[in-house]
């Protein structure tokens, strides 16, 4: 079976499609936050190891970016 730390696939070798479809159902959300490494940051997965056109679970499959407002903190008065 898929064994993952973190979302990598680390058998050694490319998943199946049992496995695969396995994915569709349980990879249910995550978040890229900050990571340089994701293609996009600050952004919010559902089902991202599904397609839309996934029997189950396809009508959830999302993807949304955040543009984070962060407040400014006051200055000083120096």
């Amino acid at each position: 079976m898929y064994k993952s730390h973190y979302g990598a696939n680390t058998l050694g070798r490319i998943l199946n499609k049992s496995e695969l479809a396995q994915l569709e159902r349980h990879c249910i959300a995550s978040f890229s936050g900050e990571l340089e490494t994701d293609m996009y940051l600050n952004t919010l997965y559902f089902f991202a190891s599904a397609s839309k056109n996934s029997p189950k679970v396809g009508k959830y499959v999302e993807i949304n970016e955040y543009k984070p407002v962060v407040p400014s903190l006051p200055q000083p008065n120096l």
